[in-house]
């Protein structure tokens, strides 16, 4: 479970990215929940934006595609209560249905005006902390707080915490970690993204050239696209660890496993990544190549057109695609890819250790 509070801007990127990214190996799902303001004209004006989500018939291969990724239940919206008795209410959403033991948390609060969003929160800490300790739930807060004083967003991290022991709270947004040029040069977190990148290249690409060159010369969509692989990175390792009780050489990260184990979790993981890429092009507004007029009656022609007679870099400027389609229903080649950035992982981890 996403649950945010507050559908402004920020709001908007959190759920984008949770429907992003929220893609897990075997039957986990992901369930986004927003409370706002006006929530009926919100969530239309953001499937006005988004119609992907929107529950009306689509074309057929589009609509298996969506069936893969996300429940029909994945994005819902309620209002948000205005009064104090309303918001700390046992029979809310939030408390009856979202604070259970079954349920994984992250709860963000971000409202427009970030003090409103320390208020809130300030509010609904204790009771948190109770749902914590009696449901005995998985929750993780985070508060939007964009002073850029780091003194500041301490302590009031601090305050916060002390409001419920038992749940961790983080203040996110502040204007030094966000915005400032140090900050941008330095950014450290790209040191992944880096590796997806170099790596695709040495297996589909000319391997003659070096990581700081293929970084340089990728678009900057292609390396948007190599960042939302990268944080994806950390949710497959984080579940798939537990599964081989943490087996793995401490300097080559590759897996101490039977070879049986390992390829039952590279294609676990390897159909998780498509369903994430999947999800990234859709919410670009790419649509399967498949439900264009006649391409069904021609298969063989249109994989000719795509792979071999130019026709990909024309399609794609259109936000058409050929691998629109579930892992199980792509040729072998393609399911190749997304084994190969698996079976990569442990390289790109010690690559980065040793930089």
């Amino acid at each position: 479970m996403v649950v945010i509070v507050g559908f402004e801007k920020l709001g908007k990127e959190i759920a984008l990215n949770a429907l992003r990214l929220g893609h897990f190996p075997g039957k986990k799902r992901l369930k986004v929940r927003v409370f706002c303001h006006n929530a009926m004209a919100a969530r239309e004006e953001f499937l006005n934006s988004y119609p992907v989500f929107n529950t009306h018939p689509k074309a057929h291969h589009l609509q298996e595609l969506i069936a893969d990724l996300w429940e029909k239940d994945s994005l819902e919206f309620y209002d948000l209560p205005q009064e104090d008795a309303a918001r700390l209410s046992g029979k809310s959403p939030l408390f009856a249905e979202i604070l259970q033991t079954k349920n994984t948390v992250s709860l963000y609060i971000c409202l427009e005006n970030d003090l409103n969003s320390g208020a809130y929160l300030s509010l609904l800490l204790p009771k948190l902390n109770r749902y914590k300790q009696q449901e005995n739930c998985n929750l993780q807060v985070f508060c939007y707080y964009k002073f850029p004083n780091k003194t500041e967003e301490k302590n009031t991290e601090y305050r916060l915490n002390q409001l419920a022991p038992e749940v961790p709270v983080r203040c996110f947004g502040n204007l030094l970690d966000e915005c400032t040029a140090s900050a941008i040069r330095d950014r450290a977190l790209d040191a992944l993204p880096r590796q997806i990148a170099y790596w695709y290249m040495q297996g589909y690409g000319d391997s003659n050239l070096e990581i700081n060159r293929v970084w340089q010369e990728s678009s900057e969509q292609e390396k948007e696209s190599n960042r939302h692989a990268a944080d994806h990175l950390w949710v497959k390792l984080r579940s798939v660890w537990r599964e081989i009780d943490w087996k793995f050489h401490p300097e080559t990260f590759e897996p101490l496993l039977d070879p049986d184990i390992v390829a039952f979790h590279e294609k676990r993981l390897g159909q998780a990544e498509h369903r994430r890429w999947c999800a990234e092009l859709l919410l670009q507004g790419f649509r399967p190549l498949q439900d264009e007029p006649g391409v069904m009656e021609a298969w063989e022609h249109w994989k000719a057109y795509w792979y071999k007679q130019g026709g990909k870099k024309i399609l794609k400027a259109e936000k058409l695609h050929l691998d629109l389609r579930p892992f199980d229903a792509l040729d072998e080649q393609e399911q190749q890819k997304d084994l190969d950035q698996i079976r990569t992982i442990p390289k790109m981890l010690q690559a980065i250790i040793r930089s």
